[in-house]
Order: structure tokens, then sequence, then C-alpha cells
């Protein structure tokens, strides 16, 4: 999922770290499936949001993600909530 929000950087690193995500390399956030990739870009953040997908060891060593699913979008108005309060 791919999103455009008209948000402070700042604020919205904070609610995710509230939401109990951690920041594993710049601005790159995780919580156990959920992966986060925050662009900040001119008072509006760009967000990139996936799954990451359990398969089994392969020798491509390819990172295997699903970008649908209504997990995805909940939580993601999960965290549009969080920042509008």
């Amino acid at each position: 999922m791919r999103k455009t929000v008209e948000t402070n950087f700042q604020r919205l690193q904070k609610v995710l770290l509230s939401l109990g995500y951690r920041c594993v390399k710049e601005n790159h956030y995780r919580r156990e499936p959920f992966h986060i990739i925050l662009h900040p870009k001119n008072g509006r953040v760009d967000i990139s949001m996936h799954v990451d997908k359990l398969t089994p060891w392969s020798p491509s060593f390819k990172h295997h993600s699903r970008q649908v699913g209504k997990d995805i979008e909940q939580e993601y108005r999960s965290i549009m909530r969080s920042l509008k309060k």
C-alpha cells in the first residue's frame, strides 16, 4: 500500500513509536508482520506499507511481501486515527 499523508514527519514518527513500531533503520519501522517505510517531502509524508510473507528458505534470497489486504487497511486506519488525536 502506498499513501501520501499531509502531516509533519516527526509527528508521524512519534505516532508509530507510540503504537509499538520500532525503527530498524532510517525511515523504516516494523511491528511484527508490518513494515512501514516513510519518505518525507515538503510538509507531507509518503508511506509505503507491506506485510512480509513468511516463505521457506529459497536460494534466491528475495524479499517477498504482500501490499494489499484487510489487515493492512485496518492498520493504516489505526495509524491515521492516532495521528488525528
